[in-house]
């Protein structure tokens, strides 16, 4: 008996796969007369009724996540297939551990149900999404990788913990006088470009920058995930969606009378109003940036510039002078320490002119024996 109702509980979940796909909304009143149309079955047994209805509770509470994320050290998880998941936490350590699906199938579904819940559209013309989502007391970010895009055939989640406390700006300096420094050049609207690695902190320290910036300032933070909230009444918050992408939202922006703009991440063609913005005399502007070092950073911005900006014949020297004109200061960051801190100053011939305003000690003991970068050492 218990084999049967197993063999239909499998045949159950199939079908609510396709379903749920479907974008049928679930009442067991209409789903199991569906269903039973669907095998042409004359009824379904209460036994299968039950098993599946405590299956689809439990898979939808999410609780085998919660249990990971319970552990406040956890910065992030990467489901990599149905059965295995790896661990990150905050103090480097890393595990992996066993997950309860059955197999793919049900895997895929859930993933699914995630992009449902996050008002997400994901498929093969969306193959990659990222989304803010709430879980009990937690705050994650949600990023969904479709199987269309492996080789392997196979879809992955990545989830990634947002601290609930706030770390003091101080924390991330050796020297404490640089927070206050640091406070000074955002008061003063000197545009500030935060680099790193992922998971070097750029994040968590515009937030605390922004936490301690003039209450009267008139704050526009775009992002195209939700992840800096503010303690600042004075604030626009605006997200990128399938209309309106970052690059839109910055020029909008310009229009509603900011102090001061905070651009998430620099990642593609939002370098082009980003770079324009500052380039017109807008002061004020900060954002971040995955790099390798703190002129990288310039470089990178450079490259982006090139790969998309419509116009040829704007030569790399000419993105560099564009650059160095506009940004004011780097943070370069690495393990949630700021370990650099460097003033842009010019530019000759495509190389870019920089001071060094701060470096943690024994960091970066020959930062320059890369080429295109000339500095003058503080």
């Amino acid at each position: 008996m218990r084999d049967e109702v197993l063999q239909a509980l499998k045949q159950v979940k199939s079908y609510y796969y396709e379903y749920f796909r479907s974008g049928q909304a679930f009442d067991e009143n209409s789903f199991f007369p569906k269903l039973e149309k669907h095998y042409q079955w004359p009824f379904t047994p209460e036994p299968v009724k039950s098993e599946f209805l405590k299956w689809k509770k439990e898979l939808h509470s999410l609780y085998f996540i919660l249990q990971i994320i319970e552990n406040p050290e956890v910065e992030e998880i990467i489901f990599h297939q149905f059965n295995l998941a790896q661990i990150i936490q905050r103090n480097s350590r890393e595990e992996f551990v066993d997950l309860p699906f059955l197999d793919e199938e049900e895997f895929q579904h859930l993933l699914e149900y995630l992009a449902y819940i996050g008002h997400c559209e994901w498929n093969f013309q969306k193959p990659f999404i990222s989304f803010s989502l709430k879980l009990d007391a937690h705050d994650l970010r949600c990023s969904l990788s479709h199987y269309s895009l492996s080789s392997q055939k196979r879809s992955k989640l990545f989830l990634r913990t947002k601290k609930k406390s706030s770390i003091d700006i101080e924390s991330f300096f050796n020297k404490k006088e640089m927070a206050q420094s640091t406070l000074d050049l955002q008061d003063e609207k000197k545009n500030i470009l935060v680099a790193g690695a992922t998971g070097s902190g750029k994040t968590t320290f515009l937030k605390e920058m922004l936490n301690l910036s003039n209450r009267s300032d008139h704050l526009m933070i775009l992002e195209d995930t939700a992840e800096i909230n503010i303690n600042n009444k004075n604030t626009t918050y605006l997200l990128s969606n399938n209309v309106s992408n970052i690059s839109d939202l910055l020029t909008y922006s310009l229009r509603m009378r900011p102090d001061q703009i905070v651009i998430g991440e620099i990642r593609s063609s939002e370098v082009i109003p980003y770079l324009m913005a500052m380039n017109t005399g807008h002061g004020g502007i900060s954002s971040s940036i995955h790099a390798n070092s703190s002129i990288d950073s310039i470089h990178r911005l450079a490259l982006l510039f090139q790969i998309y900006h419509a116009k040829e014949g704007v030569s790399y020297n000419q993105v560099i002078k564009l650059i160095c004109q506009s940004l004011d200061y780097i943070y370069f960051l690495e393990n949630k320490k700021c370990i650099e801190v460097i003033k842009v100053l010019s530019s000759e011939n495509g190389n870019p002119v920089v001071e060094t305003i701060y470096r943690e000690s024994g960091k970066y003991q020959k930062p320059f024996e890369l080429p295109n970068v000339i500095s003058l050492h503080s």
